[in-house]
């Protein structure tokens, strides 16, 4: 926000602090370790260099970004250098010794350690680059309309910010370029069948400070409460009553993502409840295998307890493999696995399914089955754990 408030004045700095607190998945991915976690930090980097004219640190710093962390930050560097060769701020020279130098030391270490860890030649994000692009393997796990990152993605990960981003291309014209870039980077990751939300924070930052901008700029054109005429105060009163509002609604709006997200992992609440209510009985302890529905919705390392539970994520084994473990954490709606020979159901874990507009407002359905190894003469239980457990916001 230091660096908006030098190119925007004081009033923008703390609107885009103010605006980034409001917003929910900014913040929500900002605790999770992934590849575009760390990207939207490089790009965050660049934008704060950007803004106070530094323009090869900003290249130099997407470039090392996109060689290490996430491939796809290319399409926001390409339409800032692009720009940056166009107003010449920078000879061409320099932008081009800029990125081979960048690239090549950052190239340099993620092949040589990430080769050592995975035992053969490698380079992560250039074998990424392959799968979605030539391969196109992205697209397995779903598609999206061109047009979804503009009219969802954007307006939930941003919210307020969003439409003040658009507002200030008329009314600032410095913060054009900044979003601007962020918008042509949105407009060509759309290019790509498979969406995701998190493939485009990278542009927050950006879009950000042009909102920020744009919202002092609005406030600053407020009428003085102490005004002369009763209509310049009303409307003094009712600017800043609206701007709060909106503030007050872009928190409100985190807050419900926040419940909803709370709800969204049964398969890390389903492997917790295994742990409390299967504790290991001498050496031989539980042998638990985490299907793909429990293995995308939550269940990680950072869960497993150490010896004796024992964990498998192994994919397409047959029903009569799974007999070797004595816990399966399988999808509710896993037609294979509901009536498996030799299995319980010990419990049922519920997610969020969707939002209603009257009580219970977040709608919740079975998700998770955790199965275990039939005793002689055991009942199945926790039936009842599927018609139970909505949530009232």
């Amino acid at each position: 926000h230091r660096a908006v408030a030098r190119r925007f004045g004081r009033q923008s700095g703390l609107a885009f602090l103010t605006l980034s607190l409001v917003q929910f998945h900014p913040l929500f991915y900002g605790s999770r370790t992934l590849p575009n976690t760390f990207g939207v930090l490089a790009s965050s980097l660049a934008t704060a260099a950007w803004l106070e004219g530094r323009h090869q640190a900003a290249l130099s710093t997407l470039t090392v970004g996109t060689v290490i962390f996430r491939f796809d930050l290319l399409l926001l560097l390409a339409p800032l250098t692009l720009l940056v060769a166009a107003r010449r701020q920078l000879p061409l020279a320099t932008i081009a010794a800029t990125g081979i130098g960048s690239g090549a030391a950052a190239l340099l270490p993620t092949l040589l350690l990430d080769s050592l860890l995975w035992r053969r030649p490698l380079w992560p994000e250039g074998e990424v680059l392959l799968a979605n692009t030539v391969g196109n393997m992205s697209a397995n796990y779903g598609t999206s309309p061109a047009g979804w990152y503009f009219y969802s993605a954007l307006p939930r990960a941003l919210s307020l910010a969003y439409p003040l981003a658009l507002a200030s291309l008329p009314l600032v014209p410095r913060a054009r370029e900044y979003v601007g870039v962020a918008l042509c980077f949105v407009a060509l990751y759309s290019l790509l069948p498979h969406k995701e939300l998190r493939f485009i924070l990278y542009a927050a930052p950006l879009l950000n400070a042009g909102a920020a901008a744009a919202l002092a700029h609005l406030f600053a054109r407020l009428p003085p409460r102490n005004a002369k005429t009763a209509g310049r105060r009303t409307a003094a009163v009712l600017g800043r009553a609206a701007i709060a509002a909106s503030l007050a609604g872009s928190l409100a709006l985190a807050c419900c993502f926040t419940a909803a997200a709370r709800l969204n992992y049964p398969g890390a609440h389903a492997l917790l409840a295994l742990h409390a209510s299967s504790p290991p009985r001498g050496t031989r302890g539980p042998r638990v295998h985490v299907g793909v529905e429990a293995a995308i919705s939550g269940v990680s390392r950072f869960l497993e307890l150490p010896p004796p539970w024992q964990y498998s994520k192994a994919e397409g084994l047959a029903p009569a493999q799974l007999t070797r473990f004595s816990h399966l954490l399988t999808g509710a709606n896993d037609d294979a696995t509901r009536d498996l020979p030799g299995f319980e159901l010990a419990h049922v874990e519920r997610g969020f399914t969707r939002v209603a507009m009257r009580p219970p407002f977040l709608l919740t359905e079975p998700k998770i089955n955790v199965l275990r190894r039939r005793k002689e003469g055991a009942v199945g239980r926790a039936a009842a754990a599927a018609t139970e457990g909505d949530y009232f916001l």
